[in-house]
């Protein structure tokens, strides 16, 4: 309806070309070539009109859930509280800019490869999920964030403005990626997203200025009975619905 679509008008949908490998060896041609379309949203409902400091860039991580769309950057499941709530405290209280981006995790959604078949075959064949990676997805996002220009307000609001295979204007000029005058890139996500949030801010921090990761296992642990007690006792928790009796009928279910 009118009133759903208008909650979201802020909200653009666009599509980044992204490599199918990151790690594919100088020797395999046609694997290092390879690109799929990559969704991606975006929205300035938290940049200044006017120059403002300091300026900020939240990205989303997707990767588990729904596939996503507009409601992403509103009032989703994957981002839209924490990283949503910061960035309009930011612009209220800080006057800085905040862009707020969601990043489509490769193989969902719209962010499917649709590779020739002559070469690869099916996507999801067993030889083709090596491309369905948290190694792959964490270079999905450093390739992303260091060709994305936000600098350009303008440019921003009329056509989305790319610098393909470039690091950010700002280390282009020279800046330092510490300074006031830097975009600070965050990732945000929970789950398996929040590991790839936080391992991302691990592996690459000079793109990344800092992670927000809730509920990220990033530590694999086999048999990890920590993750049960947590569940037992939200089961319980009668403050959001929960019950000794609700808690009981799952571990009889399980034992």
């Amino acid at each position: 309806n009118n009133i759903e679509a208008d909650k979201y008008e802020d909200v653009q949908q666009h599509f980044f070309q992204q490599h199918l490998d990151h790690f594919a060896s100088s020797s395999d041609a046609n694997r290092g070539q390879d690109i799929f379309e990559q969704r991606f949203f975006y929205t300035d409902r938290y940049v200044q009109e006017a120059e403002s400091s300091p300026v900020y860039s939240f990205l989303c991580v997707g990767g588990e859930g729904p596939s996503m769309d507009k409601s992403v950057l509103v009032d989703s499941a994957h981002c839209s509280g924490d990283m949503v709530e910061l960035a309009k405290k930011l612009y209220n209280e800080e006057n800085a800019s905040v862009h707020m981006f969601a990043l489509e995790h490769r193989y969902y959604g719209e962010s499917y490869p649709h590779l020739p078949n002559e070469i690869h075959g099916s996507a999801v064949a067993n030889r083709n999920l090596q491309y369905l990676s948290s190694r792959q997805a964490i270079r999905d996002i450093s390739l992303f964030v260091s060709s994305i220009s936000v600098e350009n307000h303008d440019l921003l609001r009329d056509s989305f403005h790319f610098l393909p295979l470039l690091r950010n204007q700002h280390a282009a000029k020279g800046i330092n990626e510490n300074s006031e005058e830097s975009v600070k890139w965050v990732t945000f996500g929970g789950s398996y997203p929040g590991m790839v949030a936080a391992w991302s801010r691990l592996l690459h921090p000079s793109l990344i200025h800092a992670s927000v990761s809730n509920s990220a296992p990033v530590q694999a642990q086999l048999d990890f009975e920590g993750y049960n007690d947590v569940v037992a006792s939200d089961l319980s928790y009668e403050a959001i619905g929960g019950s000794k009796e609700c808690r009981s009928i799952v571990e009889d279910g399980h034992a």
